[in-house]
C-alpha cells in the first residue's frame, strides 16, 4: 500500500513542478556517450527539411545548446547535457544508467490475443527507437494502395509517422 501511496505522490509532484524532467542535467554526460552517427543523421534531416534552418551553419556544440539539449542551470550552476539529449542520442548502456526502467514494448495481437504474435523489446534511443517501430508497423499492418492526385502514397507510413513520433516525445519516461 504505501507503494502505491509512493507512486503517486511521485506523479503529483511530476505534474505539480516548475520543472521538466526531460531538463534534468547530467553534467558528466559527454558527446561520446551518444550512439555513433545519430547527431549527424538528425542534423541532416533538418537540413533536408528546410535548407534555410539557422541551425544547419552551427557546430554540434552550438547546436546542442541553442536547442536546448545542453543547458546551464542558473540556480545552481549546473552545466550538462540533459536528459532529453541523452534519451534522444544516447547509447543504450548511457540511457541505461540514466533511467534504468526505459524500454518500449511493441506488441501485436492478431491470432493469440492473449498473449502476443510478435513482440519488439527496443531499448536503444528514440531516434533508433522510431525506426524500429516504424518497421515494427511495416511489418505487420497492409498498406493500401491510395492516390492522393496522380501520386501513390503510404497513408499507413504518414499515420503512423506521427503516432509514433507522438507517443515517444510525449511520454514522460521519469515515469516505470
Amino acid at each position: 500500500m504505501f507503494q502505491h501511496h509512493h507512486k503517486f505522490i511521485k506523479q503529483l509532484y511530476v505534474r505539480k513542478s516548475n520543472e521538466y524532467s526531460e531538463n534534468k542535467i547530467y553534467p558528466y554526460a559527454k558527446e561520446s556517450d551518444f550512439a555513433e552517427g545519430v547527431v549527424e543523421r538528425v542534423r541532416n534531416l533538418i537540413r533536408i527539411n528546410n535548407s534555410n534552418h539557422s541551425w544547419n551553419e552551427l557546430s554540434n556544440d552550438d547546436f546542442f545548446k541553442i536547442s536546448g539539449l545542453y543547458r546551464t542551470d542558473l540556480s545552481s550552476g549546473l552545466q550538462g547535457f540533459t536528459s532529453s539529449a541523452i534519451l534522444l542520442f544516447g547509447k543504450p548502456e548511457v540511457i541505461n544508467s540514466v533511467i534504468p526502467h526505459y524500454k518500449i514494448d511493441a506488441l501485436v495481437r492478431i491470432d493469440n490475443i492473449d498473449r502476443y504474435d510478435d513482440r519488439e523489446n527496443i531499448r536503444c534511443n528514440l531516434i533508433e527507437s522510431y525506426d524500429k517501430l516504424m518497421s515494427f508497423v511495416e511489418k505487420h499492418l497492409l498498406d493500401r494502395f491510395y492516390l492522393q492526385e496522380t501520386q501513390r502514397i503510404s497513408l499507413r507510413n504518414k499515420i503512423f509517422r506521427e503516432v509514433i513520433a507522438n507517443m515517444l516525445i510525449h511520454r514522460e519516461y521519469t515515469n516505470a
